[in-house]
């Protein structure tokens, strides 16, 4: 874990002495920041990932070396990836439950039917 200081958080402003929407979105801050929100995460525990994310996207992207912008897209298309063999997973038992419901409704037709 990563321990955010205030001193931390200035000394990875943009060039321009600011922050960005991926750096304050690493680290739990909501967009557009309120007033008092380095006071809010000073002393906060983060991961070291999301510091280093803090850190990296005070950079543009061209600023960042290429083989970290290929790693980042390869992460990112491992989590699509998964979300998407998630989603065909949820699609193939919606379709087994909506099988199974309408054979259900089948059988209680046609026993309704017989009496």
């Amino acid at each position: 874990m990563f321990k955010v200081t205030r001193q931390w958080i200035k000394d990875n402003s943009t060039p321009r002495g600011g922050w960005n929407y991926k750096q304050l979105q690493a680290i739990g801050v909501d967009v557009p920041p309120t007033k008092g929100w380095i006071d809010e995460v000073d002393g906060k525990e983060i991961t070291e990932e999301q510091a280093d994310l803090f850190v990296r996207h005070k950079l543009k992207s061209k600023d960042i070396p290429v083989h970290e912008r290929i790693f980042e897209l390869e992460k990112d298309s491992k989590r699509l990836e998964w979300i998407i063999d998630n989603l065909e997973w949820a699609s193939l038992n919606l379709a087994m439950l909506s099988s199974k419901e309408q054979n259900w409704r089948t059988a209680i037709d046609l026993a309704m039917e017989s009496e």
